[in-house]
């Protein structure tokens, strides 16, 4: 029997390893015990059983199977003094196999879940190989929250998850045909329910969902944009985004390509899935399953890609793929693909082991062990990435001279930077350095995904909306006369743009082509004037040395106390964003953001 009591606040979320004496507290904004928000099922599947009793949840040991506990608020782990935060909705998740307990943030139409069945290695590639469905690791399959299924909204949901060794049979004598019966029968349901709401009896946001999938359906072999189909609906493109969000399913830009991809393909429509899937399932399935999963179409090669040294020829699909600079090695790695070898992070690397958090975190999720690491200290360490005999190097986002490529080539073919140094944003990192792989159509998957993640965060702070941020590069806190900060071409200031906020005309002003930054006299500062956000690295006693700065002190985001200073820790690295930070840091980034924001008023 495990037990959990229920307590509240939190500070940070973090997975770590489960400790059977562990214990939870929750409380609700008042400060009140509340055991009915958790929502505590008894399990449809009849693989666990979760009961209440007083302020403790008792839970019956469940063998290999992964249960949800669904809640709203907070959570705390009181051992060895961890601490949870997730945001108003959120699921404890409980994994016996792997002596693990995570909080993970739900979307808000997705509180609900009840169960993960975790299935033996063997039966889960089963599944797969009947259905034509590729292998989905540490994935969960999401149920909308469709008011007319009613009570599917906590009868399943399925984690697809491959263990380092096979699982004995499952629980409960369920076998395969159990589980895939149940999984069709819910997810034909879902996907009737969610096709059929039409009328006064569906919500705007149903209909707006249902028209833009019969639209996406019907026009899929046309070049439709996702502008053509917010023209028809006469709404705009954040609007049905939101509305996408607001069902648990995926972008619409992910929905579209992902059912051209299964029309082109006949992905889910040949074989058996016919027998086993009914069409409206098979559509649901298309929406909800994860791009970065499916089967792409293929790219064509020789490829070329156009850059600013000129053009790299790739003869043939790489299969050893290493990469230098910043963060060029997260693209591979959030495709599912480990490079051979990549740069050590010199910055944001609080535990000296060359792994930013989420590329440690990633690493772990493919089960893969960490590569040769590139020391970039004194320059790229050319040796050591010859050692490594890649067939691509990435590159894409770095400060790469001339003789660094040229180097470079006499080992692989490079993805350089398309115009200017560190000055790729990480939208065309990710599409550089996938198109390097053959991996063009993944890459706007996962372009699509991240963009969704910040339109909702964007979308929950409001405040942001209408305000200036500038960016300041490191300062010198005995020497506050020059200020130098991050130009319109720096990857960080063009992120500010995504979360809403505005580019100060000051900054477009002071930006000179192919430069990543600048510098102004202090006694210039006045031109600055347009800057409702102040954005720098620093400490607090930094920060206390600005405002008490008499020319600093006349920029009006820092005389309201607009600022916010960054340390050498996740969130001031993820400031820079890249494709695994921004789902790392990006709420906690823009908590602090709008908090500057508020002082702005």
């Amino acid at each position: 029997m495990q037990r959990f009591v229920l307590r509240g606040p939190q500070e940070a979320i973090e997975p770590r390893l489960f400790d059977r004496t562990e214990s939870f507290r929750f409380l609700d904004k008042a400060g009140c015990l509340d055991i009915a928000s958790l929502r505590l099922p008894d399990s449809p599947l009849g693989l666990a059983r979760v009961r209440s009793t007083g302020h403790e949840i008792l839970l019956e040991e469940p063998d290999r199977i992964s249960v949800i506990l669904p809640w709203s608020g907070t959570v705390t782990s009181e051992v060895d003094g961890d601490v949870f935060r997730t945001g108003a909705h959120g699921v404890l998740v409980f994994d016996p196999n792997r002596r693990r307990t995570t909080v993970q943030r739900a979307s808000p139409a997705a509180p609900y879940i009840a169960d993960l069945l975790t299935l033996p290695k063997a039966d889960l590639q089963e599944v797969c190989r009947r259905n034509d469905l590729p292998l989905m690791l540490n994935h969960h399959l999401l149920v909308p929250d469709v008011p007319a299924v009613g009570h599917l909204r906590r009868l399943i949901s399925a984690t697809l998850t491959q263990f380092e060794h096979d699982p004995e049979p499952h629980a409960a004598g369920r076998t395969l045909s159990h589980v895939t019966a149940d999984l069709v029968n819910a997810l034909t349901e879902i996907a009737v329910a969610l096709a059929s709401p039409t009328g006064s009896s569906a919500s705007a946001g149903q209909r707006r969902v249902r028209l833009a999938l019969e639209i996406m359906k019907a026009l899929h072999a046309e070049p439709v944009s996702i502008s053509a189909i917010c023209d028809r609906l006469d709404c705009s493109a954040r609007s049905l985004q939101l509305a996408f969000l607001e069902y648990g399913l995926p972008s619409p830009h992910d929905v579209l390509t992902h059912i051209r991809l299964d029309r082109a393909r006949s992905y889910l429509l040949e074989g058996t899935m016919n027998a086993v899937f009914p069409g409206c399932c098979r559509a649901l399935l298309i929406v909800l399953l994860p791009l970065g999963a499916t089967a792409a179409v293929a790219q064509d090669f020789p490829i070329t890609i156009d850059h600013a040294f000129g053009q790299t020829v790739i003869a043939q699909r790489p299969e050893r793929v290493a990469t230098v600079a910043w963060a060029n090695h997260e693209v591979p790695l959030a495709l599912g693909v480990v490079p051979v070898g990549f740069a050590a992070a010199g910055f944001g690397d609080e535990d000296g082991d060359g792994l930013l958090p989420w590329v440690a975190a990633r690493l772990d999720d493919l089960g893969a062990d960490t590569p040769p690491l590139f020391d970039e200290g004194d320059g790229i360490d050319f040796e050591a990435v010859a050692a490594t005999q890649p067939d691509v190097i990435l590159a894409a986002y770095s400060g790469l001279s001339r003789s660094d490529y040229d180097t470079l080539s006499m080992i692989a073919p490079v993805v350089a930077y398309p115009a200017s140094p560190w000055s790729t944003d990480w939208r065309q990192m990710i599409r550089l350095n996938a198109q390097g792989m053959g991996m063009a159509a993944q890459a706007e998957t996962l372009i699509a995904d991240l963009e969704a993640r910040i339109a909702a965060t964007a979308a929950a702070h409001p405040e942001l909306s209408g305000k200036t941020a500038m960016f300041i590069t490191h300062l010198d806190s005995t020497d506050l006369s020059v200020i130098r900060f991050y130009s319109a071409n720096d990857t960080r200031v063009q992120f500010f743009r995504d979360l809403g906020l505005g580019m100060p005309q000051s900054v477009t002003d002071a930006t000179l082509p192919g430069q990543f930054s600048g510098e102004v006299s202090a006694e210039l500062i006045d031109q600055f004037d347009d800057v409702d956000i102040f954005v720098s690295y620093g400490s607090p006693e930094l920060r206390d040395r600005l405002i008490a700065d008499p020319l600093v002190a006349r920029m009006p985001a820092v005389a309201n106390g607009a600022l916010v200073m960054l340390d050498n820790d996740a969130v001031g690295t993820g400031a820079n964003p890249t494709p695994l930070s921004i789902p790392w840091v990006l709420d906690d980034y823009a908590d602090r953001l709008a908090k500057a924001a508020q002082a702005a008023e």
